[in-house]
């Protein structure tokens, strides 16, 4: 079994994110917050131990497998991904030679995967490329599934309003914008 417990970020970044210090806890979590506000950064140092851009300081409980899915740097429509380099290449090509329904899919399959048992999943917006369908099967999966734990980077309501997630807000009161802003469209909406 293994998963992070606690993120320090020093020097200069800790000026530049809106929360230097952050706690897991096992099971998901939900990195929420606006643009700009340091959730795609904080998976990086995680999936990188050692940024070279960032100096932190990372407590995990015990060692196993990290899975790390990029979605919009494995976006088939990005342009600079073929000019990458090292040993991702062959799974950067692979997902731009897919659709992002496909590259989803492999993750769903993932979360469904005993061999995921005792894993950590780092995900960074993977309900881009959902349809309603793909998203509410990727929700019910990341509660089932066998990964220890699961950090999420994202914008998604659905996600974001999800009861049963550990929610990590970069900026304070950011989920509860996020539900008056649903509340404010349900009212206007017109079915």
């Amino acid at each position: 079994m293994a998963n992070f417990a606690k993120l320090q970020i020093l020097g200069q970044m800790a000026k530049r994110v809106n929360k230097s210090e952050i706690e897991f806890q096992p099971g998901v979590n939900l990195l929420i917050g606006p643009n700009g506000s340091g959730k795609s950064t904080i998976l990086r140092i995680l999936r990188e131990h050692n940024y070279p851009a960032v100096e932190s300081k990372i407590t995990t409980n015990g060692q196993g497998t990290m899975y790390s899915f990029d979605f919009e740097k494995n976006n088939p429509r990005h342009q600079g991904a073929l000019h990458r380099e090292g040993p991702k290449f062959h799974h950067q090509l692979a997902s731009m030679m897919s659709s992002h329904g496909e590259t989803v899919k492999s993750i769903i399959a993932l979360l469904k995967d005993p061999q995921a048992q005792g894993a950590v999943l780092l995900m960074d917006e993977p309900e881009q490329a959902l349809d309603m369908q793909g998203l509410q099967e990727l929700i019910e999966l990341m509660k089932t599934s066998q990964a220890d734990q699961i950090i999420v980077a994202t914008h998604s309501p659905f996600l974001i309003l999800e009861p049963n997630f550990h929610i990590i807000e970069l900026v304070d009161g950011y989920r509860q914008e996020v539900s008056q802003a649903i509340n404010h469209l349900n009212q206007k909406a017109v079915l």
